[in-house]
């Protein structure tokens, strides 16, 4: 852990709770989590929405600000939520 005593000018910065959703639902699915491990560690933001989303066939392009990032959260949960109930019911 990164010890913020010893940094010059730290700057702390407030995660949205729809990200730390988004990572808690993503956890729920391990054939994603092992995909994002094999792009890069740890990903990089557009990686990470890039692959969350073609895991969950949501199309992205642009560039997004922070409002459309939680918004984009919310759909890749609800999307994410979807395919586990989908696995739930298979089984």
């Amino acid at each position: 852990m990164m010890d913020l005593r010893n940094m010059k000018n730290p700057v702390l910065v407030q995660i949205p709770d729809e990200f730390l959703q988004l990572q808690k639902e993503v956890a729920e699915h391990p054939e994603l989590l092992e995909t994002l491990r094999m792009r890069e560690e740890p990903p990089s933001v557009e990686n990470y929405f890039g692959t969350v989303g073609a895991y969950c066939e949501v199309i992205l392009d642009g560039a997004y600000s922070m409002d459309d990032l939680i918004d984009l959260c919310d759909v890749l949960i609800r999307k994410l939520r979807e395919k586990r109930k989908a696995i739930i019911t298979l089984n």
